[in-house]
């Protein structure tokens, strides 16, 4: 086969192109690619843990990366802080009894330490997955302890208990 100089240069000129583009979304593809170079083979996360990366990781799509990358988290600093972020990354996988499972140790040995935000996501799976009956009670919780601070507190609660009363068959005023 002939060498097409022409060919050639005009696959260099897309590839740079393509650089200057993806390199303007904040170099997020260069970190993707990063991520997927680095790991390829290796058995656990080469991504470094953190809030940051976890949500670069479900904005591209890798939801199977962002899993990794927490529960390599979890066996080393098992905190509810971690929880979360893996939590995270299962309602952004649809894996709503995931969710319960996750937050079933915390439910058993440490239920006040949950925030409202954990509650509406505990009431979120339970709706996802069927049992409406603990929805209701975990969007109630839920209701309960949303911060007054919070300056959407009014229509949060009220969602919350309108979202309780539906799953009960009751009729909101």
């Amino acid at each position: 086969m002939i060498f097409d100089r022409t060919m050639h240069k005009k696959t260099i000129i897309i590839t740079l192109v393509t650089i200057l583009i993806l390199s303007g979304a904040g170099g997020a593809y260069y970190y993707m690619a990063y991520v997927r170079n680095n790991n390829s083979g290796s058995s656990g996360s080469q991504v470094p843990y953190s809030p940051d990366n976890i949500s670069k990781l479900i904005s591209h799509g890798d939801m199977a990366q962002a899993k990794v990358v927490v529960q390599d988290e979890l066996k080393k600093n098992d905190t509810l802080d971690v929880r979360r972020q893996l939590v995270t990354v299962e309602l952004a996988s649809n894996e709503y009894s995931q969710v319960i499972d996750t937050y079933s140790s915390v439910i058993s040995s440490a239920p006040a330490s949950l925030s409202a935000q954990d509650l509406n996501n505990i009431a979120l799976a339970y709706e996802k997955v069927g049992d409406k009956t603990n929805a209701a009670i975990y969007y109630r919780k839920a209701a309960a302890v949303w911060p007054t601070n919070d300056p959407m507190h009014d229509a949060e609660v009220e969602y919350l208990i309108n979202q309780a009363n539906f799953l009960e068959g009751k009729v909101n005023a």
